[in-house]
């Protein structure tokens, strides 16, 4: 049929079938994206603006002891599960400062950043309620001095331990549908690159 009609006439009709299939994005400021709460199940949220979104790059350290066992941090003043120890990365900072810097702050600890393990994007409504886009970098990492701080920055984190994460439930995590599989490509690479 398309052969017979006159070129003009196929150039409109295969741009009236594209333009029928394709599917156009609205403007940003009418799109919505879903926003979980932090520290709840991934479907526990709301959706907002893309527009309102903060952005904000993150980096966590995934730090193991000689037995095997976690880094990790909760906090209650802000209702944190265990988590890694690590967060936002200041303007200005790089990730690795960043990360260094929080580990510093939360747990008492200086590291030495290893390897990347993953990144990920995650959106997520903080405690403050400020909807976020959160770049998430997770490395592998060690201790290499400082002064370890079991009761944490009384902030960030009020209680640092390492912990066998395996025998952990998901409700003790924050976010266990991240932390799960990062943990378990850290504990594989980390297999991977010890002697």
């Amino acid at each position: 049929m398309l052969l017979l009609l006159p070129f003009k006439n196929v150039i409109q009709e295969l741009m009236r079938r594209l333009s029928s299939v394709a599917k156009v994005s609205p403007p940003l400021e009418e799109r919505r994206i879903f926003c979980r709460f932090s520290g709840e199940p991934p479907n526990r949220g709301r959706f907002f603006p893309v527009h309102r979104l903060a952005y904000r790059p993150c980096a966590y350290a995934l730090i193991f002891d000689e037995n095997g066992k976690l880094l990790m941090v909760s906090s209650q003043v802000l209702s944190v599960h265990w988590n890694l120890p690590g967060g936002g990365v200041n303007r200005g900072e790089t990730l690795l400062n960043g990360l260094r810097r929080e580990v510093r702050e939360e747990a008492g600890l200086e590291i030495e950043v290893d390897l990347l393990v993953t990144v990920m994007d995650d959106f997520v409504i903080m405690a403050t309620g400020q909807p976020v886009q959160s770049h998430r970098h997770f490395y592998l990492a060690h201790v290499i001095g400082g002064q370890f701080r079991p009761e944490g920055n009384g902030f960030d984190s009020d209680t640092v331990r390492y912990l066998d994460t395996n025998a952990m439930k998901d409700e003790e995590l924050d976010a266990p549908h991240i932390m799960r599989p990062v943990i378990e490509k850290a504990r594989f690479l980390l297999g991977a690159i010890s002697p």
